[in-house]
């Protein structure tokens, strides 16, 4: 099969197309014929070297997070599957998708969303997946709280804004002033322009901030919460000490693959009540230039993987 690999850390210069042999499922392991994938900020900083347990030994690296595709070979020990059936997933650091075929742990996978085409599916698993561990089971976000969402047009943040007013929560988002009617038409109550509209002066009355921007955004973003309210970050561990005046609590934390939890963002995105948006559409051989796309910031929504017809 092909992939898309780097053989070094650096620049997207790195990654080249490579002939593998297609992997073969161990025990609970099911292979993927990938229809699509998509790029996350974690695929360049893998790539750059600055993710700590990705290293030199696992070299040659295919990158990739997202799985959406068929079930082509069942593991010993798969029952919740079947062949031929189309899924997304989570994979492992050690399983990427930027691949015709990608293993992924049956407890990983769930079924595919019924209402959009698979390809449109691999926007889905690590951004829908941050963002709904975030707010409910770091952020315990409930009905009736106020969030504040920073970075709300882009991947993560997108679903974020639509998972927390789902959740019937009061959403404020911060993100680019051309972005505003965007995710007011996703369900912002309000929508600061990150450039001209500082959030800090709105005062202390947040329950849950979910950082999905870091550096001196989470770093300001402890004014704004009430007592007892929550900052929650994507990215890095914010500065417990800046909380010391109101004791807020401040937390980082890692995606885990979760086959519930996709299975609920699923069905509310086969209800209508969550919208899947994609940027851009970029074909597997040039997994570099989405990158570098994404790295340029100004994205709304996701940048999609495809994959040619079999």
């Amino acid at each position: 099969m092909k992939a898309i690999r780097f053989h070094q850390f650096g620049g997207a210069e790195n990654l080249r197309e490579d002939e593998i042999d297609i992997p073969v499922p161990q025990f609970g392991e099911v292979l993927v014929r990938l229809a699509g994938t998509s790029v996350n900020p974690v695929d360049f900083k893998i790539r750059e070297g600055t993710v700590p347990f990705v290293n030199e030994a696992m070299l040659p690296y295919t990158g990739g997070r997202d799985t959406a595709g068929w079930v082509e070979a069942l593991g010993d020990g798969v029952t919740s599957v079947r062949i031929g059936e189309a899924v997304i997933g989570l994979p492992g650091f050690d399983q990427g998708t930027f691949a015709q075929y990608c293993l992924v742990e049956e407890i990983s996978l769930t079924s595919a969303p019924k209402t959009i085409p698979l390809l449109q599916a691999g926007a889905i698993p690590l951004a829908a997946l941050t963002a709904w561990q975030g707010l409910t089971q770091h952020g315990e976000l409930r009905a009736g709280q106020s969030v504040l969402i920073h970075g709300g047009a882009g991947g993560t943040g997108h679903f974020a804004v639509q998972f927390a007013k789902a959740l019937g929560a009061s959403v404020t988002a911060t993100a680019s002033a051309r972005d505003r009617e965007f995710l007011l038409e996703l369900g912002a109550d309000t929508v600061l322009d990150y450039r001209g509209e500082p959030f800090e002066d709105i005062g202390g009355r947040f329950d849950l901030v979910l950082d999905l921007v870091g550096g001196e955004v989470s770093e300001r973003s402890w004014v704004v919460l009430r007592p007892g309210g929550r900052l929650i970050s994507a990215l890095e561990i914010p500065d417990q000490a800046e909380a010391d005046a109101n004791r807020p609590f401040g937390a980082s934390f890692m995606t885990v693959p979760n086959r519930d939890h996709l299975s609920h963002i699923v069905d509310m995105i086969d209800s209508g009540m969550i919208r899947v948006v994609i940027s851009e559409v970029f074909a597997i051989k040039d997994v570099a230039r989405a990158q570098s796309r994404l790295r340029k910031g100004g994205v709304r929504g996701k940048i999609l993987i495809e994959f040619p017809a079999a």
